[in-house]
């Protein structure tokens, strides 16, 4: 459980089964005709004074979170009055999403596309990704549809990214999907981005994919044995053998849930064997 977003050390290009560039639509798609439901759209066209612009949030590291970095620019636009620029200063780790007010509620046996048309400052690799989450009051983590590598340069280019409910995700439990946009994919890059004109539609799947999902299998509880209290304690006999240990794997920790609680031990483990202090 997240109370706050965590930040991105390193950005994971865990491409979607599904997701797609404008250049190479997938089968799957070619049935399909126009982008269905619109569940999320901006063009920037919308006079905000503040940083970022309304329906974006800034993500990441709190020390990152500078506003001057995420603003409405009308000089660089593609088309229309403004686009959304978007600066990652080298060695930062800020980036941006939809905001999770107007995040996108997934139903099953849909498929969800956003299109955008971005350029960047010099020739690099800049990053979208579906941010999950099974709850935004609090945050709570869910995996993540996919993402996008975007090879991005001074001319204005667009893209598109697919994911498909039942294949890449599931929607009871990637409840949420926020829109998310690194100006780089290299956290150590000084990088500038814009983005303009992005939406995301929402189709019924004309072949819908029901993956068995792991997390909804029942299941009897595991039996852990052991009952709430501020203490725990345990004795091993050492000489007591059950059977021979493999030499392949092996060991074991204590782990206290915080600094205020006390865990007492008097065996330590070692390898795959073990031995009294």
């Amino acid at each position: 459980m997240k109370t706050a977003p965590a930040s991105m050390d390193r950005y994971p290009l865990m491409m979607g089964l599904t997701a797609l560039v404008l250049a190479a639509v997938g089968p799957i798609l070619v049935a399909l005709a126009g982008e269905g439901k619109v569940v999320f759209a901006d063009a920037f066209e919308t006079l905000s004074p503040q940083s970022p612009p309304a329906n974006w949030a800034m993500w990441g590291a709190q020390q990152d979170k500078v506003p001057a970095n995420y603003t409405r620019d009308t000089a660089e636009r593609h088309e229309g009055q403004a686009c959304f620029r978007i600066h990652h200063p080298a060695r930062t780790r800020g980036y941006v999403v939809s905001a999770p007010d107007r995040a996108i509620q997934p139903q099953r046996g849909m498929i969800y596309t956003v299109s955008f048309w971005a350029r960047a400052e010099k020739a690099g690799q800049a990053l979208f990704q579906w941010t999950a989450y099974r709850s935004i009051q609090p945050f709570v983590d869910a995996a993540s549809p996919g993402s996008l590598p975007c090879e991005v340069g001074r001319a204005w280019r667009s893209y598109t990214c697919s994911i498909r409910e039942g294949l890449d995700f599931f929607a009871e439990e990637s409840r949420f999907l926020l829109l998310t946009f690194h100006a780089t994919s290299e956290a150590a890059e000084e990088q500038t981005l814009w983005i303009d004109d992005v939406r995301v539609g929402e189709q019924a799947d004309p072949a819908p994919v029901a993956l068995l999902n792991a997390a909804t299998i029942p299941h009897a509880a595991l039996e852990h044995r052991l009952r709430p209290g501020d203490r725990l304690e345990f004795t091993v006999n050492a000489k007591d053998r059950v059977r021979r240990a493999t030499m392949d794997a092996g060991g074991g920790e204590l782990h206290a849930p915080a600094a205020r609680d006390r865990v007492r031990s008097d065996l330590e483990v070692v390898g795959a064997g073990s031995r009294p202090r």
